[in-house]
């Protein structure tokens, strides 16, 4: 997530080597999938005790409790989004808020309710012409159209849109119910994610080379769009890529914990993911500030996001251990936790 963003903050990449070119076109859009997946599973763990007793008093308070961080990250997100174009903080506010009422939908439900985004969306691609002029009326005094474009963006044609983003948030809900612990299933899960994600690369590619073979099976402006990976524009094959991505990923993760989650060397990356929320954005501020005073000092910021993504996690691995033993949260998820439960909370 760190090296994509910072790629993207330097705006012009025309002068990093291919290779690199084609790394960062590679895994872009997959970082903040499995981030949102993983604010689905964190969904479902904080109800999970009160799905499984049908708690329902319980229920209301982890609803309630959602809906204020919801609303602390939807705030943080539009104060991030001054600096920083590609925020996704605010649009975790909507999925936070989707997200509460399926507290409750029985899992096998959630599955294929995590399909029903993505349809969505892939509809209006086919009813609505993108290329709208929705954009351009924002210019104009009228409060109307501000709105309605900035709903447009949120819902359906921004950097990570509701429409069909919600997929991997719902897909995290479903993952959370599962018993992760368990070796057998999460096996299971990783080799469904691989092979999800070799079947929408693979499709996706024979698709192309077809396109660029001489055969005219294709009308490449119609139909090829439907075949793309593209995360800025999210078509189907892309959705089951980067879901499966998050899928290998998750169960990956979660092998390394149990198997070595007790050793020393572990501990530095486990405070880091405990201070995600803060991370985000202080890795925003601090790459908008470097940068800046780079084009300042006219220095050419030649390989930014390798060395900046590299400096930064070190200081992040150093720094939060520290912070740890401390303090039980980091400064903004102690913010959040304040504000969703009180004071005493």
């Amino acid at each position: 997530m760190i090296l994509i963003n910072f790629w993207v903050m330097m705006e012009n990449t025309l002068s990093d080597p291919q290779w690199l070119l084609s790394t960062f076109e590679l895994i872009q859009g997959r970082a903040a999938a499995t981030f949102v997946v993983l604010a689905g599973v964190g969904l479902s763990l904080m109800s999970r005790s009160a799905f499984l007793n049908r708690d329902a008093a319980r229920m209301r308070e982890n609803r309630y409790l959602i809906l204020k961080r919801a609303l602390f990250l939807f705030v943080l997100g539009m104060l991030n989004s001054l600096i920083w174009r590609a925020d996704i903080l605010h649009l975790y506010g909507i999925y936070f808020a989707i997200g509460i009422c399926l507290l409750t939908v029985p899992s096998r439900r959630l599955f294929l309710l995590s399909m029903i985004p993505m349809a969505v969306f892939s509809l209006f691609m086919l009813a609505v012409n993108f290329d709208r002029d929705l954009a351009l009326k924002t210019g104009a005094y009228s409060a109307f159209w501000k709105s309605a474009a900035m709903a447009w963006d949120v819902f359906f044609d921004g950097l990570y849109p509701v429409f069909p983003w919600a997929t991997f948030l719902i897909l995290g809900m479903w993952l959370g119910r599962q018993r992760l612990s368990d070796p057998v299933l999460r096996k299971k899960i990783l080799f469904a994610g691989i092979g999800v994600v070799a079947f929408a690369e693979g499709i996706s590619r024979m698709v192309f080379h077809l396109s660029i073979s001489g055969l005219r099976i294709f009308n490449a402006d119609v139909l090829l769009m439907w075949f793309a990976i593209e995360p800025w524009d999210p078509m189907p094959l892309f959705l089951l890529s980067a879901g499966g991505t998050a899928l290998i990923v998750v169960s990956f993760s979660i092998s390394i914990a149990q198997k070595w989650g007790n050793r020393r060397w572990i501990l530095p990356f486990v405070s880091v993911g405990q201070l995600s929320l803060t991370l985000y954005v202080a890795h925003i501020v601090v790459g908008s500030i470097v940068l800046k005073a780079m084009k300042g000092l006219d220095l050419a910021p030649h390989l930014f996001p390798i060395w900046g993504t590299t400096l930064f996690y070190l200081l992040a691995l150093l720094f939060s251990p520290l912070w740890k033993r401390h303090f039980l949260t980091g400064p903004l998820e102690g913010l959040m936790r304040r504000f969703s439960k009180g004071r005493n909370g």
